[in-house]
């Protein structure tokens, strides 16, 4: 189990770093050039987050059903 939580959590870190560079494709200080862009892509980002969390948590709780918690 400590193995699969493991390459959960190097899976998690891949995705958010793979979600934060197509955010910030042009680089952080470009995108932070134009406020406006900036708003859109930090939301973008947010989003995107915010399903992978949901997707995460939902397969914990789906580990915690079958170990019986």
């Amino acid at each position: 189990m400590v193995g699969r939580a493991t390459a959960a959590d190097a899976d998690l870190q891949r995705q958010l770093s793979a979600i934060m560079t197509g955010a910030f494709g042009g680089g952080l200080d470009r995108a932070l050039g134009d406020p406006n862009t900036a708003r859109l892509k930090v939301a973008e980002a947010q989003q995107a987050f915010d399903r992978m969390m949901g997707d995460a948590m939902g397969e914990l709780d789906r580990m915690r059903r079958k170990l019986g918690y």
